[in-house]
């Protein structure tokens, strides 16, 4: 009998098979994972021109919004620390948010980060972010996902997830000590779309390997 998505049969079997070297550490609530988002961006200052000239008037607003379509509160969320970054991020699929749609993956909802950053579009729009992470990346980091469909899909973190499944391709090679990620099982059939104002991207559509989602919130 097939299980359903959000079953913790399922959720174990798609780390077995699929990505073996995540290890559970504990579980997390949401507010303990929003929290890790404000330190990891907060306090940068990088993001703020980005908030401002989407009409937010602060970096908790903007994120609370991107947040939404997650319904992030009625999720589980654990933390895996992930043995082998370098052969598992790559596996893992880029984040269904109106930016990265537009920019880079532009005729699909999303795509394996192995495939992203070799887009000449990727280079083109994320290679200044990328490239100080690599030549520095951050001791121990915490990337967020969701699992959908026996894949992870990285909801945030994604200029770090690229640098990591960039690897060791040239002499900038990325070491990380701990490497880390906040997981929830999506249940629904389509991916949500992220970025957009919450109350208007209900209804769009994702495209992933030819096939169209409907966004079901």
């Amino acid at each position: 009998m097939k299980k359903r998505m959000d079953s913790p049969e399922a959720i174990e079997e798609t780390r077995e098979r699929r990505y073996p070297s995540l290890c559970f550490d504990r579980p997390l609530s949401w507010k303990e994972v929003f929290e890790i988002w404000r330190k990891n961006e907060e306090s940068t200052g990088q993001w703020e021109e980005h908030w401002k000239r989407r009409g937010f008037s602060d970096w908790e607003s903007w994120r609370s919004d991107y947040a939404f379509p997650l319904e992030p509160e009625e999720r589980e969320w654990k933390l895996f620390t992930i043995g082998e970054p370098f052969r598992d991020v790559p596996k893992f699929l880029g984040a269904p948010s109106v930016a990265w749609i537009a920019n880079v993956y532009r005729d699909s909802g999303t795509l394996p980060l192995a495939d992203i950053v070799t887009l000449p579009q990727f280079s083109a729009v994320n290679q200044e972010k990328v490239s100080a992470l690599r030549a520095q990346f951050p001791s121990e980091t915490i990337l967020t996902g969701i699992v959908w469909c026996e894949n992870v899909v990285i909801i945030e973190g994604m200029h770090r997830a690229c640098a990591l499944s960039l690897g060791c391709s040239d002499s900038q090679s990325v070491y990380p000590k701990g490497v880390s990620i906040a997981l929830s099982q999506w249940p629904y059939r389509s991916l949500p779309l992220l970025g957009g104002k919450s109350l208007s991207n209900r209804g769009d559509a994702l495209r992933f390997e030819g096939k169209e989602f409907g966004a079901i919130l």
